[in-house]
């Protein structure tokens, strides 16, 4: 794989971690807003369990509400730590994307230098390394 492909691979998988972040995480939260949202419309029921009866209603009615508010709860936290989870992870991607476009600048000034654009001369760079008895000397500086 070369640079250009890694590079490719790489934003591509720095675009997927901010859809996540930006669309999928915040869709998340949002079917949990829901579903915390319905449990909370079914308080208004709770007076059809006022009535004795054969079959335990109060009971039933205490087990019921326990059930409801536990998932009510779970899912009204659920959603907030999906929320938060987008949000942090968007300010990840922002972050790393600014870290590596100034890594990315300062490796760039660096292979100038030894390039000799910033530097010398270009022979550090461009002459090969080693021990091959035909390559001409290699030069630092001048």
């Amino acid at each position: 794989m070369n640079q250009e492909q890694e590079g490719a691979q790489l934003g591509g998988s720095v675009e997927n971690l901010r859809e996540v972040a930006t669309v999928y995480l915040p869709r998340m939260a949002n079917d949990y807003t829901g579903l915390t949202s319905s449990l909370r419309q079914t308080t208004g029921t709770d007076g059809a369990f006022d009535r004795s009866g054969e079959f335990g209603a109060q009971e039933f009615k205490a087990a019921w509400t326990a059930l409801r508010d536990l998932i009510w709860t779970s899912s009204d936290q659920t959603s907030d730590n999906l929320y938060a989870l987008g949000v942090g992870l968007k300010s990840a991607v922002d972050e790393f994307c600014a870290n590596d476009e100034a890594a990315a600048a300062a490796m760039d000034a660096e292979r100038a230098t030894f390039e000799g654009k910033n530097g010398p001369s270009g022979l550090e760079w461009n002459q090969p390394y080693g021990n091959d008895e035909n390559a001409p000397p290699l030069v630092v500086g001048k």
